[in-house]
């Protein structure tokens, strides 16, 4: 069974978690304000969200078998660029498919990370590291 994305889910999802790190980048964590306090709960909620989705971006809903990816270096570009990882999708289309499975389960597992507001992300996998964005702000990583 395939299990493919629309165009234009697979768009309209790359921009809500490219907007999300934005608000990240932009009004940093929730504990910053409280966690109880209107915005504090509102990005909890928008972060913990972050997670999940670039978890269905990498492995669409309903699908039986995880095998089943596809590969979409235009994705894993986006993706990696959540979080704080610039890489161009010409240097992504030289790489195995392995290490682009390999760089979307890391950014799914980084985004629930800050969506559960863990003060510890996952390890980066070491072949990513000569492109994290020196300087960023609001870095996830």
């Amino acid at each position: 069974m395939k299990c493919p994305i629309s165009g234009e889910l697979l768009n309209a999802s790359t921009e809500a978690l490219a907007a999300i790190h934005q608000v990240h980048n932009a009004l940093g964590a929730p504990g910053d304000y409280g966690y109880s306090t209107k915005e504090g709960i509102a990005l909890y909620r928008l972060y913990k969200s972050s997670g999940p989705l670039a978890e269905a971006l990498s492995l669409p809903s309903g699908c039986d078998n995880p095998t089943l990816w596809e590969r979409d270096d235009s994705l894993t570009s986006t993706l990696l660029s959540l979080t704080s990882i610039i890489v161009d999708e010409a240097v992504v289309a030289t790489w195995t498919d392995e290490q682009c499975q390999q760089a979307e389960s890391w950014v799914s597992a980084v985004r629930t990370a800050l969506g559960a507001c863990e003060a510890q992300g996952p390890e980066m996998p070491a072949f990513l590291g000569p492109y994290k964005c020196q300087g960023c702000q609001g870095e996830i990583s």
